[in-house]
């Protein structure tokens, strides 16, 4: 939804007979776009964070599904994409990726895994993944990605 601003625009002749200008302001456009990061592995959590940060995104890190669960049922709280390891110490299967879905029908989901197979794969887009990424993956291939997801996802 598009949000109008007023702004007094000067006659760049001096006169001072310029009359405010109505002017669009797409606020999500502009605001910082936060990832939320499951990982259990803190190595991973902090190198996805640390490289989302360089390309202008907020990172919400946590270390399990309840986190996730969590993080995104909040007030106020939510994010814009979620980058979720499918192994975790709590949710060890596509279950957690069926709860967040519910919690966020529209926020694009990208699974990360060093177990993908393609019946994990077409499981995992079943259940509403933008995307199954394989562990290891670069870290330069990330915000490509997620850059990606973010302009496929519908606008809310």
């Amino acid at each position: 939804m598009l949000a109008e601003t007023h702004t007094r625009i000067d006659d760049p002749r001096g006169s001072g007979d310029a009359e405010p200008r109505t002017f669009p302001l797409r606020a999500k456009e502009f605001a910082l776009r936060r990832v939320l990061v499951v990982d259990d592995e803190p190595l991973v959590r902090w190198s996805c964070a640390e490289t989302l940060a360089d390309h202008g995104f907020q990172a919400i890190e946590v270390d399990s599904g309840a986190g996730a669960v969590f993080a995104l049922a909040k007030p106020n709280g939510g994010a814009d994409l979620v980058l979720l390891d499918l192994m975790l110490p709590d949710f060890c299967d596509l279950s957690l990726l069926a709860v967040i879905r519910r919690l966020a029908p529209t926020v694009p989901i990208i699974v990360m895994t060093g177990y993908a197979t393609a019946e994990i794969v077409e499981r995992a887009q079943r259940f509403g993944a933008y995307r199954v990424i394989n562990k290891p993956f670069e870290m330069d291939e990330l915000a490509p990605l997620i850059h990606e997801a973010l302009q496929s996802a519908p606008l809310g």
